[in-house]
């Protein structure tokens, strides 16, 4: 693999990490405003579990449709993400046979139905980079929608939240 794939990965990494702390930000502050009890109650949740307990307390803070049907698409999009991150993260990497393209190979092996295989795919650093601009623009609509909440008098934050 080229330096500029592990370049690529480490910045979806980071990207990813940024939109997890995004999200836990905001879920601390719907939980309540004694911070620690927020931290506590979220620190070793799992990213789905903790979009899951997100969305119920955004939906219970937030008695608006339009802007909770617009969290479900905001949600969707994220799901989408964690799931490739998953395959990221879960893969084996290495250098492709040269007749295979210029790219990194990922190797994702699996068991479905007792049956091991594997799946092999050239991922390019533009691929990733797409995958990271992703990430970007879901942080910008999860900020905008938490910003339109605040400005509907929907939902309130502590002193330590300005969006």
């Amino acid at each position: 693999m080229k330096r500029e794939h592990y370049q690529e990965l480490g910045l979806y990494i980071v990207s990813f990490q940024t939109l997890e702390q995004a999200i836990a930000l905001i879920a601390n502050e719907l939980i309540s405003d004694d911070q620690t009890l927020g931290n506590i109650l979220i620190s070793k949740m799992s990213f789905r579990n903790l979009c899951e307990i997100f969305s119920a307390l955004f939906n219970y803070r937030c008695n608006n449709v339009n802007l909770n049907k617009k969290l479900l698409e905001i949600l969707k999009r994220i799901k989408t993400i964690e799931e490739k991150r998953n395959t990221f993260i879960h893969s084996i990497w290495g250098f492709p046979a040269t007749h295979l393209g210029n790219g990194a190979l990922r190797i994702k092996k699996r068991i479905k139905k007792n049956v091991f295989s594997f799946d092999l795919d050239i991922v390019k650093k533009e691929d990733i980079r797409k995958a990271t601009q992703e990430i970007s623009k879901v942080i910008d609509d999860f900020f905008k929608l938490i910003q339109k909440s605040q400005e509907t008098n929907c939902i309130k934050f502590s002193k330590f939240v300005h969006i």
